[in-house]
């Protein structure tokens, strides 16, 4: 009997926490016909999947449309305590940008050199990722004043996945595909 070798787990051991963006009333930034909330939820979904295949557990900061806001909390206090509590090794914050001019376009990674020295190493591994699949010609950035990348003490970036305010874009990124 041929036993079929186990798939590699790359990521055993790792605790990603995923935050997509927004979520219940707030909307984010608006497309056309797609929002912001809807895209980086699906998007999240999707990678938290790949990164357990790879053998990492995953934290999601939400799982449907809602923000995490109560009567003692606010929604950032709230995602900033589930990093913290999920035991995560590293933070992927989701996001998508608008901009008034209509062909701006591809996906950027930001950090906060500051906060971990592993977060610019971290960007630029996945900024590459991306421009290989998307060909965005963009660099990895440090100027964003984000709040998640502000308190994640662990290594952490944001990643402004495009833009909904270009229509190509839009399209891509509402699309289930």
């Amino acid at each position: 009997v041929i036993v079929p070798a186990a798939a590699p787990q790359p990521l055993a051991g790792q605790v990603i926490y995923i935050d997509p963006g927004h979520g219940g009333i707030d909307p984010g930034a608006c497309g056309r016909e797609v929002l912001e909330k809807d895209v980086v939820l699906n998007v999240a979904l999707y990678l938290g999947v790949r990164l357990e295949q790879s053998g990492a557990k995953v934290a999601y900061s939400r799982t449907g449309d809602y923000d995490l806001q109560t009567a003692d909390t606010d929604d950032v206090d709230a995602r900033i305590h589930l990093i913290k509590q999920s035991g995560a090794t590293l933070m992927i914050s989701l996001h998508c940008n608008a901009f008034t001019d209509s062909s701006e376009w591809g996906a950027q990674v930001f950090f906060n050199a500051s906060k971990n020295p592993e977060n610019k190493r971290l960007a630029g591994l996945v900024q590459e990722a991306l421009a290989e699949d998307t060909d965005t010609p963009r660099e990895p950035s440090s100027r964003l004043d984000h709040f998640m990348l502000n308190h994640s003490a662990v290594p952490s970036v944001t990643v402004e996945m495009g833009f909904l305010s270009n229509p190509k874009e839009e399209g891509l990124l509402g699309s289930h595909s």
